[in-house]
């Protein structure tokens, strides 16, 4: 991967996505903001504010980021240089939004006849109903790395994943809007580094994964991998299924059985 790829792949997964995700029409990207969290995250040697104002202003990124370059602002090629894109949402996005809700057909059902007296109702009804309030789970995604990010050591300019921490991860490649997988662990680098990358432990997701790139359908500097630490990892698995389901109308790739 090249530098203006890891730069272009960097927004795209951390400023596009998340701004098209939330319905947004425009969003603005400093330079010096993106190369600042790059350098201290190790994604780039050093600054390098005139490659990151140059893989930003470019056909090629606005084509991978479904955007449009409307307004560059500030001194070129500086820390204040600002672009600002139009975010064209995704054919999906708009077939949700746009699809009505299907109605439920009345008396396709039997009903139970009604209890007598307000007692016997009372009863009935405290059998059948029982709340549970849980609190809301919020995430602090990472930001998404590259496959070879993540294979590499730390000391190598490899990125550190949580230890010993339980959690969620998404795999996805960098110039598509769906999934490749989305996955739950009890300990996030064992799960992630070693298992679905490495392959040093069983992992069935990751040596199809790896047998893809072996045969050459994809590579791994295309793919890029999040994850966030949450006491609940399959509540939260189930709740981002369910999410992706409604989005895309099947599961991600990896996800689905045969």
């Amino acid at each position: 991967m090249t530098q203006a790829d890891r730069i272009r792949q960097f927004v795209m997964y951390n400023y596009i996505e998340p701004a098209r995700q939330a319905g947004q029409k425009h969003v603005t990207v400093r330079a010096g903001d993106v190369n600042n969290v790059m350098v201290s995250k190790r994604l780039l040697p050093a600054s390098r504010i005139p490659n990151v104002c140059n893989a930003l202003s470019g056909k090629r990124f606005q084509e991978l980021a479904d955007v449009e370059l409307i307004d560059r602002s500030g001194h070129p090629e500086s820390t204040t240089t600002t672009f600002k894109y139009l975010i064209r949402q995704s054919l999906y996005a708009r077939s949700v939004k746009s699809a009505s809700p299907r109605k439920l057909e009345s008396g396709t059902a039997p009903r139970l006849p009604e209890p007598k007296t307000a007692k016997s109702r009372d009863k009935i009804e405290g059998k059948r109903h029982f709340e549970i309030h849980i609190e809301p789970i919020v995430l602090e995604w990472s930001y998404w790395h590259s496959w070879e990010e993540v294979e590499r050591d730390a000391r190598q300019y490899g990125v550190v994943v949580p230890n010993k921490e339980a959690g969620v991860y998404e795999v996805k490649l960098a110039d598509e809007r769906k999934l490749l997988m989305i996955g739950r662990t009890n300990d996030l680098r064992m799960r992630i580094k070693q298992g679905l990358v490495r392959g040093k432990v069983p992992h069935s997701v990751g040596e199809r994964i790896r047998a893809d790139m072996k045969e050459g359908n994809v590579r791994a500097s295309d793919i890029g991998i999040r994850w966030a630490v949450t006491d609940r990892p399959a509540a939260v698995a189930e709740e981002l299924h369910k999410r992706y389901k409604a989005l895309f109308g099947e599961l991600p790739k990896y996800n689905m059985r045969g």
